[in-house]
């Protein structure tokens, strides 16, 4: 009974530091999406400007900065519209919500349900709930991006995941 303990517990900790992985990753697309929604948004904003700023002689640089400008400004709110940005993030957001959900109840589940095993079935039941619900968020949830990954690996490896809670107590 107790290396089937070990082995939930294993799992449990693979489980746990994938959801950590992929909820801090989406986390950090939606925060780069909606910085692209910016800039995407201000950019053409901008370029709307001075196209009608040019096209009223407000400055005089001619019919050349018009059209410049005027193509600019559509060229990025077509990208806006395409790429979706804000919808990209809100999705990204929500999924990360979702996923450090099921990382906490894993935890919680490997560091107080594991303590006290009466019945190793319904712990090895528990698990397969919470390795289904993975597999589930994994098909429905957006695929993090490269940068998001790297960047949630490098702020995992500098603490951004760790409560204070189990760094007073290790």
């Amino acid at each position: 009974m107790k290396n089937q303990i070990e082995a939930i517990k294993k799992e449990s900790l693979r489980i746990e530091e994938d959801a950590t992985n992929t909820s801090k990753a989406l986390y950090n697309d939606a925060s780069m999406w909606n910085v692209i929604d910016g800039l995407l948004l201000v950019s053409a904003t901008v370029a709307s400007v001075v196209a009608g700023f040019t096209a009223l002689e407000v400055f005089n640089w001619g019919n050349v900065t018009i059209v410049i400008a005027s193509f600019t400004s559509a060229v990025l709110v077509a990208i806006t519209k395409s790429l979706q940005p804000a919808h990209k993030s809100a999705d990204c957001h929500q999924s990360g919500v979702l996923i450090q959900s099921l990382k906490d109840r894993t935890r919680i589940f490997r560091t107080i349900d594991l303590i006290e095993v009466d019945n190793v079935q319904v712990i090895k039941d528990r698990l397969e709930e919470l390795d289904s619900e993975r597999t589930e968020l994994r098909k429905t949830c957006p695929q993090p991006t490269q940068i998001g990954r790297w960047r949630a690996h490098y702020g995992i490896e500098n603490g951004e995941s760790k409560y204070q809670e189990d760094s007073a107590s290790s």
